[in-house]
């Protein structure tokens, strides 16, 4: 098959659809790649999870069409497939183009969302409930409103923030409390004040008999360790000393110290880890029992409550 040929046949193939070729003055065919085409293109690759190539591609439909009526949804879809392949930063700088050319549309009120959740997966919990509280503010639509305050609310917890995440489920408007299950919420935050935990203060003082605190911690595998390795250290102390050897002896404490001091510093860790543990399973029952998945409820405006949000 001739090179030119096999070239357009396989741009063909590649988009799934033919468009009229024309002549160049050289006699070779040129392919004439209109708007539909590109975007379709675009879709394509993004329903296929092809990330990169997605985002280039709506970055190319937004540069030579740009006064397309898609042109909003490219950037949206961009945006999506920056999002999807982990570019956080650049994903949160083309949803704000979205969100910047029509704040009060659908998709500039599902860009602020994810800008929200690009920010979580940065790390930057603070960022996101900042983008949130925003939006509940300046929204117009109370169903968005209360959308933001529930993500708040779950982020909060997520933080061990009981209080705050109280505030935000309490301020959800009465027409969509039952909807998410507000009252069993703010009943079940109650339940964090019950909360098993470990003071660390409490383990760092049992801890000055070795393994002590770690049994406080519940960590007793630990505990036998250090109270093994710290009563041999002591033992082999102070027979170098009863055998005349004060240099070997002074060596043997200071190592003992280490261990010894290193075993104090353990207990306390353990008692903040065993707390942070018990809040994350809190936390977890009660994303089991009253966790709302917003893609399962009904459509309402533009469908702006079916977007699936993850933790």
């Amino acid at each position: 098959m001739p090179p030119v040929v096999f070239t357009l046949a396989l741009l063909l193939v590649v988009g799934g659809f033919g468009r009229p070729c024309r002549a160049a003055s050289d006699g070779h065919a040129i392919l004439v790649i209109d708007s539909d085409m590109q975007f379709a293109f675009a879709e394509t690759l993004l329903a296929q999870k092809k990330y990169d190539q997605a985002a280039a591609e709506y970055e190319r439909f937004i540069h030579f069409f740009p006064h397309d009526r898609r042109v909003l949804t490219a950037r949206f879809n961009q945006a999506r497939a920056q999002f999807e392949g982990r570019h956080w930063q650049a994903a949160i700088r083309s949803f704000y183009r979205v969100a910047r050319t029509d704040p009060a549309a659908p998709l500039g009120v599902r860009a602020l969302f994810m800008i929200s959740r690009c920010h979580l997966q940065l790390k930057n919990p603070a960022a996101a409930l900042s983008v949130l509280s925003r939006l509940a503010a300046e929204t117009g639509d109370p169903a968005v409103a209360d959308k933001a305050r529930y993500r708040m609310g779950w982020i909060q917890l997520e933080q061990f923030d009981w209080q705050p995440a109280r505030q935000s489920f309490g301020r959800i408007g009465p027409p969509h409390r039952a909807r998410y299950r507000i009252g069993d919420l703010l009943a079940a935050l109650d339940e964090s004040r019950t909360i098993d935990s470990r003071s660390p203060r409490t383990a760092g003082l049992l801890a000055v008999v070795p393994g002590a605190g770690y049994v406080y911690c519940r960590r007793y595998h630990d505990a036998l360790i250090a109270l093994v390795i710290n009563g041999a250290m002591i033992l082999a102390t102070a027979e170098a000393i009863d055998n005349g050897n004060p240099a070997l002896g002074g060596l043997l404490a200071a190592v003992e110290l280490g261990f010894y001091s290193g075993s104090i510093y353990g207990s306390v860790s353990s008692a903040h880890k065993y707390n942070r543990r018990q809040k994350h399973r809190f936390v977890d029952r009660l994303k089991d029992r009253l966790k709302i998945n917003l893609s399962a409820l009904p459509r309402q405006h533009g469908g702006l409550l079916t977007f699936t949000y993850r933790f």
